[in-house]
């Protein structure tokens, strides 16, 4: 039963990879946003895929944009800042 529950588990979370993006989109989220550190941050995505036929060849191409989203009770505000995927900036 362990080789199949690894199958059908899905993928682990890496914990430690996690805390250090999250610490990454703290420090990008408070350079640019005035009073950062009062939002609440969650991460999210955009995805944009556009398709192309040109008679012999056909496909489709994919954009992504990475989003940083804070959102402040106290003031009922929601900030969203774009990044880049691997959060240098």
């Amino acid at each position: 039963m362990g080789l199949f529950a690894k199958l059908f588990n899905g993928p682990e979370l890496d914990q430690a990879k996690s805390d250090a993006n999250a610490k990454k989109m703290r420090a990008l989220f408070d350079q640019v946003v005035e009073e950062g550190e009062s939002y609440r941050l969650i991460f999210g995505y955009t995805e944009d895929v556009s398709r192309f036929n040109y008679g012999f060849c056909h496909g489709s191409k994919t954009k992504i944009g990475n989003l940083i989203v804070g959102r402040n009770e106290a003031n009922k505000t929601i900030v969203v800042v774009p990044t880049v995927p691997d959060l240098s900036g």
